[in-house]
C-alpha cells in the first residue's frame, strides 16, 4: 500500500469492546503482543483455513489465530449469519446485489478489521461483504454515497491471513472461506495500481478506496469510513425460479438485460415485483421497454393480483392464458400496441378493474359472468362488432371512447349494454341492422281506439274558505329512496338499496320513510342555520365515512347530507364551520359520482338525479385538478378547508372532521276566500289519443282572512275549462283526434276586491332532472326556463334555455348592498334575497 499515518499512540481503547489493542509497528514487539478476544461471526472452518486453532472458552469455542503485527488474536466462534427475506431487507435499508443483501455501515468510531467482523455479526447478523466479481465490486462501490470525503475507506470481506504473507486473498465470508478471490492468475477483484503489495509483510486485510478499487492494509489499522456488510437471502423455491423465468424471458425477447440477479425478481426496484410465499403476486413494470409480445405462458403466474405494464409498446396479441389468472384484481395495459380480439376472459373471477385503453384491440369477448368487474376502459382501441350482451351488469365505470377520440364501428342488436357505457355525450355504439347480423325488427303494431270523455263542473255559487299548502317534495331523512337507489344503478332488496361501489364492492343502505320537515322557528332555536329553503348544520364526527354520515344524518338528525345548489350555497356552508385551522380538514357533503365518475349528482333523496357537476354543468366548485377519480376509486364529495370540493374514497376516514346535514323547512300556509260559478261542458269524440291533458285557468277574488260577510263589489268571475287539442300519429292507419267542443259561462258575482290568478299544470321535471330516455316512465316535460335535451338513447335531461345576456347568470348574484350588476335573472330563475349583502338567482 501507499503508507499513511495510523495509530500514533502506544495504546488505544477499542470503541466497540473496550479491549486494549497494541498499536506498535516494531516487528521485535509483535511476539509479545497480548491475545485479543473479539466476538465475531466466524466458524471453525473459517478459523482453520487461516491457520488458527479452536479452543474452549466462556463463549463455547474461540478461534485463536496469529495476525501479522499483533500476534495471537482470539475470536469467538458463532454460527454463520442468518438469512434475510428480500422484502424485509429492502424495508430496512439493505440493497439486493447479486443474490444477497448489502449494507454500507458508516462508523465515526473507526473499527479495526476484526471489530468490523464483530460489529457486523452482533448488530446486523451479517458478515463482511464477499466481492464475487469486478462487476459485483462496481455495484457495491455505487452504494457508498459519501466518497467525496478525503481519506475515506471501507473494510470488505477478503484477507490473506494464514497464507504466510503470500499474495493470495480469500473471501472472509464464513460460507465461502475457501473461495480464492485474487492471486497472480485469479483476479475476481480489482486492486489499485501496484496493489496488493503486503508492505512490511503485515498487510493481510482488504479495504475499498474512493476510486472503487481495493488495497491491502494491516488488519489493525481502522479506516475512516466503516465497513460493508452482507446477509444471505433464503434459498429459492422452485416456484419462484419458474415465476421469475417467465418475466426474464420477456426481457430477453425484448432485447433487454434482465435487471435483477437470476431468479431474484421478488422485491426488484422497490417492489416493482412483489411476492408472497415464493410466488409473484404483483407486477408493476411500466415504461421498461418490454416491446416483445406477452409470454404465452403468462397464465402460469396464478397468484398475481395486480398487473401493470403501461407505456411499453408491447406488440402481438393478448395470450389466451391471460384469461386464466383467477386471482387477478386489477390490470393496466394502456399505451401499448397489443392487437387482435380480446381472448376469452371468463377465468378472471376476481377482476375488479381493466384499463386496456390505447391499444389495438379489435373486438370484445364475452365478459357477462365477471360479476366482480366494476370498471373497464377501451378508449383508443379500434373496436368493431356487436357489444350488447357482452359486459356484466355490475359495471360502475365504462368508456368506449372520449369525446373527440376515435371510436371503431360498434353496434347493438337490442341487447343489454350497461347504462354507464352510454352516458353523457361520450361516443357509443350505434343501433345495428340486419346487415350487421342483427335479427329483423317486428313490424310496428296498428292501434285504433275510441274514447268518450265527459267533463262536468257543477258548483253552486258560493263563498268558501280554503287553506293553500305548498306542494311538499318527497323527502327522505338521510336514508335513501328507491329512486335514489336506482339512479345509482342499485337494486332494491328487502327494503334496502344494494350498490356496487368501485372501491368496496357491495354496500347496503336501509331505505327509510320520508324524514320530517322542520319549522323555521324550531330550526333557529336548536342551532340550525337557514340557507335558502332548508335548515343546515355542520356535524363534527371525526373519521366517519360518507355512508356512515348518510345513516347518522337520517337516524340522529332526521335529515340528509346537504345539497349544494350554487357557489353562494357553497360559500355559506364553508362559513358555518368555525374552525378550519387543522391541516387538510374535510367535511362530507351530499354529492357523489357513484353512477358515473364524469357526472356528480346531488345525494339528496328529493334530487337524486340532479346533476351538480359535469363537463358543462358547474353548480359546485372543485379545487384545481379535481374531481380526478384517482385510481378509479373516488366517488364521494368532501369540502376541504379551502372551501373548495374534492372527490375522495367513500370509505375515507383520514382527517374527515364531520359532515353537513340539511332538513327541509315545513311549508307555510295562507287562507283565502274563493267564489266559483258553475259551468258544465260535455264532449264526446273518437280519437287514437291515449292521454288527454286538461288545463284549468281559474281567476278568483280573495281576501287574506276568513270572513262570513264581505263588502260587495261588482267583479266578473270567469271559470273556463278548455280541452287542449291532442293529436297522436301511429302506424297506418293514422287517426287524429277531433278538436273537442268548449263551453264557457260568465256570470257576475260578488267577491272581495283583491284578484289572484293561478294556473295548474301537469308536473314537469325541474332543471337538470331527467325527462326521458329508454325505460324512463317519469315526466317528459320541463319546467319554464328549461328544455328537454337528449343526452343519449338512455338519458334525456332538462337543461336551461340559452341565457339572456342582459340578466345575471343562473345561480349568480343579482342584488345586495354594494352590488352594481344586473338585477334580473334568466328564465326559470328568480332573484332571492339570501342576506342584505347577497341576493342570488335561484330556480323558481
Amino acid at each position: 500500500m501507499q503508507f499513511r499515518s495510523f495509530l500514533p499512540v502506544m495504546w488505544r481503547q477499542s470503541p466497540l469492546l473496550g479491549i486494549a489493542l497494541s498499536g506498535l509497528l516494531s516487528a521485535s514487539l509483535l511476539s509479545n503482543a497480548a491475545p485479543v478476544a473479539v466476538a465475531g461471526g466466524v466458524t471453525s472452518t473459517w478459523c482453520t483455513t487461516r491457520g488458527g486453532n479452536a479452543v474452549a472458552s466462556a463463549n463455547g469455542a474461540d478461534c485463536v489465530i496469529n495476525l501479522a503485527k499483533t500476534g495471537s488474536s482470539q475470536i469467538a466462534i458463532v454460527p454463520p449469519g442468518e438469512v434475510i427475506d428480500p422484502a424485509e431487507a429492502i424495508s430496512n435499508g439493505w440493497t439486493i446485489v447479486n443474490d444477497r443483501a448489502v449494507l454500507v455501515v458508516k462508523s465515526d468510531a473507526t473499527l479495526t478489521w476484526l471489530e468490523a467482523i464483530a460489529d457486523a455479526s452482533l448488530k446486523y447478523k451479517a458478515e463482511l461483504v464477499q466481492i464475487q466479481s469486478t462487476s459485483d465490486q462496481n455495484a457495491i462501490f455505487q452504494l457508498v454515497t459519501d466518497w467525496s470525503r478525503n481519506g475515506l475507506f471501507y473494510w470488505v470481506g477478503a484477507d490473506s491471513v494464514g497464507t504466510s504473507g503470500n499474495a493470495q486473498f480469500y473471501s472472509s465470508a464464513s460460507y465461502a472461506t475457501s473461495n480464492l478471490v485474487w492471486d497472480g492468475s485469479t483476479q475476481l477483484v480489482a486492486f489499485s495500481s501496484g496493489e496488493p503489495n503486503n508492505a512490511n509483510g503485515i498487510e493481510q486485510c482488504l479495504e475499498m478506496y474512493p476510486s472503487g478499487l481495493l488495497n491491502d492494509l494491516p488488519c489493525t489499522e481502522p479506516p475512516e469510513g466503516g465497513y460493508i456488510a452482507e446477509r444471505r437471502l433464503p434459498p429459492l423455491a422452485p416456484e419462484t425460479v419458474a415465476d421469475c423465468a417467465i418475466l426474464e424471458g420477456w426481457y430477453v425477447a425484448s432485447g433487454l438485460t434482465v435487471p435483477w440477479p437470476t431468479s431474484r425478481c421478488c422485491g426488484y426496484d422497490n417492489n416493482a415485483i412483489t411476492c408472497d410465499n415464493g410466488r409473484i403476486t404483483g407486477i408493476n413494470l411500466n415504461d421498461r421497454g418490454l416491446k416483445a409480445p406477452m409470454p404465452v405462458n403468462i397464465g402460469s403466474l396464478t397468484e398475481v393480483t395486480y398487473f401493470s405494464t403501461t407505456g411499453n409498446g408491447i406488440t402481438g396479441t393478448l395470450p389466451a392464458s391471460f384469461g386464466e389468472l383467477s386471482k387477478l384484481q386489477e390490470v393496466r395495459l394502456y399505451l401499448n400496441n397489443i392487437g387482435g380480439p380480446l381472448p376469452p376472459l371468463l377465468g378472471l373471477k376476481s377482476i375488479f378493474q381493466m384499463i386496456i385503453s390505447g391499444n389495438q384491440f379489435t373486438a370484445l369477448s364475452n365478459m357477462t359472468t365477471l360479476t366482480t368487474l366494476r370498471a373497464i376502459f377501451f378508449d383508443g382501441d379500434p373496436l368493431s362488432g356487436r357489444v350488447d350482451d357482452m359486459l356484466p351488469t355490475g359495471l360502475q365505470n365504462c368508456i368506449f371512447a372520449y369525446v373527440g377520440s376515435t371510436l371503431g364501428d360498434i353496434w347493438t342488436c337490442g341487447g343489454y349494454v350497461p347504462p354507464i357505457c352510454v352516458r353523457d355525450n361520450l361516443p357509443g355504439p350505434r343501433e345495428g341492422t340486419e346487415a350487421d347480423g342483427c335479427p329483423p325488427k317486428p313490424p310496428p303494431a296498428t292501434t285504433t281506439a275510441t274514447e268518450t270523455t265527459t267533463i262536468t263542473t257543477s258548483t253552486a255559487t258560493q263563498t268558501a274558505t280554503t287553506t293553500s299548502t305548498l306542494a311538499a317534495p318527497q323527502v327522505v331523512g338521510g336514508g335513501v329512496t328507491a329512486a335514489w337507489c336506482t339512479a345509482r344503478a342499485g337494486v332494491v332488496v328487502d327494503g334496502t338499496c344494494r350498490l356496487n361501489l368501485v372501491e368496496t364492492g357491495y354496500s347496503q343502505l336501509e331505505i327509510v320513510p320520508p324524514g320530517e320537515f322542520i319549522t323555521r322557528s324550531d330550526a333557529l332555536s336548536t342551532g340550525w342555520t337557514i340557507l335558502n329553503d332548508r335548515a343546515v348544520r355542520a356535524i363534527p364526527n371525526n373519521g366517519i365515512t360518507w355512508f356512515g354520515a348518510v345513516a347518522e344524518a337520517s337516524r340522529t338528525y332526521k335529515g340528509e347530507l346537504v345539497r349544494v345548489q350554487s357557489p353562494a350555497d357553497q360559500e355559506a356552508l364553508f362559513g358555518i364551520v368555525t374552525d378550519w385551522s387543522a391541516a387538510d380538514l374535510k367535511y362530507w357533503i351530499g354529492a357523489d359520482s357513484v353512477l358515473n365518475v364524469g357526472t356528480v349528482l346531488s345525494s339528496a333523496s328529493y334530487a337524486a338525479t340532479e346533476v351538480v357537476w359535469d363537463s358543462t354543468t358547474k353548480i359546485i366548485t372543485f379545487r384545481d385538478g379535481e374531481p380526478n377519480n384517482f385510481f378509479g376509486l373516488e366517488q364521494c364529495i368532501e369540502m376541504q378547508n379551502s372551501g373548495l370540493l374534492n372527490d375522495d374514497k367513500c370509505s375515507q376516514t383520514d382527517v374527515i372532521a364531520g359532515y353537513f346535514v340539511e332538513r327541509r323547512l315545513a311549508p307555510e300556509t295562507s287562507t283565502m276566500t274563493v267564489a266559483v260559478q258553475p259551468t258544465t261542458s260535455t264532449s264526446t269524440e273518437t280519437t287514437a289519443t291515449v292521454t288527454q291533458t286538461e288545463t284549468t285557468t281559474l281567476t278568483t277574488s280573495y281576501t287574506p282572512t276568513t270572513s262570513a260577510v264581505v263588502t260587495p263589489t261588482t267583479t266578473v268571475l270567469e271559470a273556463t275549462t278548455t280541452l287542449a287539442q291532442a293529436t297522436t300519429t301511429l302506424a297506418k292507419p293514422t287517426t287524429t283526434a277531433a278538436r273537442p267542443s268548449t263551453t264557457t259561462t260568465a256570470k257576475p258575482t260578488t267577491a272581495t276586491t283583491k284578484t289572484m290568478t293561478r294556473t295548474t299544470t301537469a308536473t314537469c321535471s325541474s332543471v337538470f332532472e331527467r325527462c326521458g330516455g329508454i325505460g324512463w316512465t317519469g315526466p317528459t316535460c320541463c319546467r319554464p326556463g328549461s328544455q328537454c335535451v337528449v343526452q343519449n338513447p338512455y338519458y334525456s335531461q332538462c337543461l336551461q334555455v340559452p341565457n339572456n345576456p342582459s340578466c345575471a347568470g343562473t345561480y349568480a348574484q343579482c342584488g345586495g348592498i354594494g352590488y352594481t350588476g344586473p338585477t334580473c335573472c334568466q328564465a326559470g330563475f328568480a332573484c332571492v334575497v339570501v342576506n342584505p349583502y347577497y341576493s342570488g338567482c335561484s330556480p323558481v
